[in-house]
């Protein structure tokens, strides 16, 4: 996790969700967008979105929430992990 802003094409429904509930980037849906998002963005703006994002990755995507959504996975599934 390195704390910097993502900036992605709209056309990954993936990659903007994430922008969306992390609060941690950008998207644009054309050139000019793109552009524009570069050029306008200050520095005050690319940091916030940076810490934004790794506060997201690292409550989302941490181990203990990846294994603790897995074992719920398991149990729903009547499946044993062990």
């Amino acid at each position: 996790m390195v704390g910097r802003r993502a900036l992605v094409t709209a056309e990954a429904n993936v990659l903007t969700g994430h922008c969306r509930r992390g609060n941690g980037g950008l998207w644009y849906h054309d050139w000019q967008e793109l552009e524009a998002a570069v050029r306008v963005i200050d520095p005050d703006t690319k940091e916030a979105l940076g810490q934004q994002g790794r506060r997201y990755v690292a409550t989302e995507y941490s181990w203990d929430r990846v294994e603790r959504d897995y074992l719920e996975l398991l149990q729903r599934n009547g499946t044993s992990a062990t």
